[in-house]
């Protein structure tokens, strides 16, 4: 039987996810699972609303008209974990995303349903340490290597003029295989070929 204060509450009223524990450990002593980092609960809000920002149909929008909108859509991501979400929650959150972005319904509906995915994948449930005052975030690393342009190769079918130093390797490496054909000394022959360098 819920009191009337508990009916009262709206789901995703709060955003404290999960409930948080001040008498926690600091961050740096929370060892996060391999593949994770941990953040603060307002960093976590903000790296959210960068994946917006940068993934969602937000074009043209600002990081503070990003995180405007990440907060609606982190709550309510937060109320369907909880089982707390109902159509008329849902439509909010949509009518939110279509003012926000622009957008008719379907465009808007399809936002959210990107956001939830998007927030799951960056901190699966499933792994979120309760009673901290710090979240798992998936760490992500994008290796952005643009193609070549083979285009801007030109391929020449002439030789390339030997220089003075080309010839003077030619004269050498010829004279290293007199000296192995006649079985002298090889380092009588460095010797010598040392002292021609420096004149």
């Amino acid at each position: 039987m819920k009191t009337k204060k508990q009916q009262q509450r709206r789901p995703g009223d709060d955003n404290a996810y999960p409930p948080l524990d001040f008498g926690s450990a600091p961050r740096a002593a929370v060892e996060a699972p391999a593949g994770f980092r941990a953040v603060g609960m307002s960093g976590a809000l903000m790296e959210f609303a960068k994946a917006l920002l940068k993934h969602s149909d937000l074009k043209g929008s600002g990081m503070e008209d990003a995180l405007n909108l990440a907060m609606p859509l982190w709550n309510y991501t937060i109320a369907m974990e909880r089982g707390e979400t109902d159509s008329r929650l849902r439509a909010e959150v949509v009518k939110g995303v279509m003012s926000a972005c622009k957008v008719g319904e379907e465009a808007a509906d399809e936002t959210v349903a990107k956001a939830v995915a998007r927030k799951n994948k960056m901190f699966p449930p499933e792994v979120q340490p309760r009673g901290s005052a710090y979240m798992f975030m998936r760490k992500e690393v994008l290796h952005l290597i643009a193609p070549f342009n083979y285009d801007r190769l030109s391929v020449s079918d002439q030789a390339v003029p030997a220089t003075g130093q080309d010839h003077r390797f030619f004269e050498q490496l010829a004279a290293l295989d007199e000296v192995k054909k006649d079985a002298d000394d090889y380092r009588e022959w460095e010797k010598r070929g040392k002292n021609s360098m420096r004149r």
